[in-house]
């Protein structure tokens, strides 16, 4: 029989992975004019396939494939790395994830149908600089949205180009005991 964790141990696991990446952005307090839009889900796509987006510890970061998987590497609430593999999508006013979630003690239910909303449009940065067009997404509790891209220039610091994930990844589950 399959040992399966308890709802509240899935819960957990998905709001350390938001909490994780909530907490590795500099929150620039982005303010679309007028709301901006719906970010086009082909603007999602084209900036988001093919990069990693590298979170404050050391080698922890998503990777979203231009094929659809997602590779995520996270530190646990008490240090413990974790791992999750799945597939990301984009949609209008949307960048969407769905992974499961591998750990030391063995795997836990899957984190399904995570989406962060995402806007396009002009705006400006902590109400400093004014920006043509903007990509920004909003995670929960926050009240403004950072940016990701723009007037053409990527949020660097944070966004590079290629895998800087999986191997890292796969390094961390090579500990885990076999599953």
């Amino acid at each position: 029989m399959e040992n399966r964790p308890h709802r509240p141990l899935r819960l957990a696991a998905a709001t350390l992975l938001i909490a994780q990446l909530a907490a590795t952005t500099v929150w620039a307090d982005f303010k679309f004019d007028g709301g901006g839009q719906p970010a086009p889900a082909a603007e999602i796509q084209k900036f988001f396939s093919g990069k990693s987006w590298l979170w404050p510890c050391k080698g922890c970061g998503a990777y979203f494939a231009p094929d659809g998987k997602f590779t995520a590497v996270w530190a646990g609430d008490k240090g413990d790395f974790q791992t999750g593999h799945g597939t990301w999508t984009s949609k209008d006013g949307a960048l969407c994830w769905s992974n499961d979630v591998r750990t030391s003690t063995g795997m836990k239910d899957p984190t399904t149908d995570r989406c962060w909303e995402a806007r396009f449009g002009p705006g400006s940065d902590g109400g400093k600089k004014k920006v043509k067009q903007a990509l920004g997404l909003k995670m929960q509790k926050k009240p403004d949205y950072f940016w990701v891209w723009k007037d053409g220039t990527v949020y660097d610091k944070e966004f590079k180009t290629g895998d800087k994930i999986s191997a890292t990844a796969t390094k961390i589950e090579a500990k885990f005991p076999a599953q």
